[in-house]
């Protein structure tokens, strides 16, 4: 019996989920409200909120099951033979092409996670999804480092953290209108990384 509940469970916070990521992209976060969550979800006003307290955590359950989707699929689909270049920068694209389809929803998904003082629900699990990336990120960093394109005395784990506040940094630049999308995730995002590569070259490649 307590698997039927357990599995209930998880079909209606499925329901959900799903249901607030096509109300959030077909209206925008400030014009959906919880209520139309919970009809499109087919689940009563009372039990959508024993699965998110308020619409910011609805924004939260939904972008955070899309990020691991997009992160699964990026490493996966990241060209084999690329330069350590080339794959950061395909591999953070991927982030910046969900954030484009809705720039409004992506702008608060990032203040709740990255500045929201109050305690969301689903906070905590987006801050431990960034940490799986970044542990990803640093053994992708050591295979390169292992093919002799990173000095062998670079420490990846701080690497990973590295990239992903110039990504971050330029990811909000976009978002407040500081450059286009196009710049953004094109020569910004490149000349940043290959900026930050250029003091991780083995000793007899810096130039």
């Amino acid at each position: 019996m307590s698997g039927l509940r357990e599995r209930n469970k998880q079909e209606k916070l499925r329901r959900i989920q799903q249901a607030a990521w096509h109300l959030f992209m077909q209206q925008g976060f400030e014009a959906t409200t919880t209520r139309q969550v919970a009809a499109l979800a087919q689940v009563g006003s009372g039990t959508l909120f024993l699965y998110a307290k308020d619409k910011q955590d609805l924004l939260l359950l939904a972008y955070n099951e899309m990020l691991e989707e997009t992160i699964e699929q990026a490493f996966r689909l990241l060209p084999p033979e690329g330069n350590v270049l080339d794959t950061l920068v395909c591999l953070f694209q991927s982030f910046f092409r969900l954030y484009q389809q809705h720039p409004e929803n992506a702008r608060v998904y990032v203040q709740v996670v990255a500045l929201q003082a109050q305690a969301q629900r689903y906070r905590e699990q987006a801050l431990q999804q960034i940490e799986r990336f970044g542990q990803q990120l640093a053994e992708l960093l050591t295979q390169f480092q292992h093919k002799g394109a990173l000095a062998p005395d670079v420490s990846v784990e701080q690497a990973s953290k590295n990239f992903f506040a110039l990504y971050f940094a330029i990811l909000c630049q976009w978002l407040s209108g500081q450059l286009s999308f196009e710049e953004a995730q094109g020569a910004a995002l490149r000349q940043a990384f290959a900026l930050q590569l250029r003091g991780m070259e083995p000793q007899g490649e810096k130039r």
